[in-house]
């Protein structure tokens, strides 16, 4: 039950920040590379460095304590966006111009990215369904 819920959940927040990405596609954009061209770590972006940490918490404590089959592949996923979140905070400054070359990069690729982030959304949306 622990892995379906937190598998629904990030498949929600998969979905939503790709609604809100495909919605308002030039004004996310756009805010986001001002977060990326900070000097500091944006509080914007510490909000998700949080959650994922959160997250990631929250899918060890179900590992342990509430063992499910295969929910070892949400932990391994979960504590692999902890590390890569915690490395983009931890390193900011390198981090941060690669982010911006790659809002720089090409409109195309954004909407591509908001596509895939909707896969995403919907194949842990299926996870939770079909295997928790």
């Amino acid at each position: 039950m622990w892995f379906k819920i937190i598998s629904y959940v990030i498949g929600a927040l998969f979905l939503s920040k790709a609604l809100i990405a495909i919605v308002y596609h030039t004004r996310f954009y756009a805010w986001l590379r001002r977060q990326c061209l900070s000097e500091s770590f944006p509080p914007a972006l510490a909000a998700l460095v949080l959650d994922t940490a959160v997250l990631a918490v929250v899918t060890w404590y179900a590992a342990i304590f509430h063992y499910a089959p295969f929910g070892w592949f949400l932990t391994a996923l979960m504590s692999l966006a902890l590390a890569k979140a915690l490395g983009a905070y931890c390193m900011w400054q390198t981090s941060s111009k690669f982010f911006v070359r790659i809002l720089d990069a090409s409109d195309a690729g954004l909407w591509a990215l908001d596509f895939s982030l909707v896969l995403y959304g919907f194949a842990f949306f299926l996870l939770g369904h079909f295997v928790y």
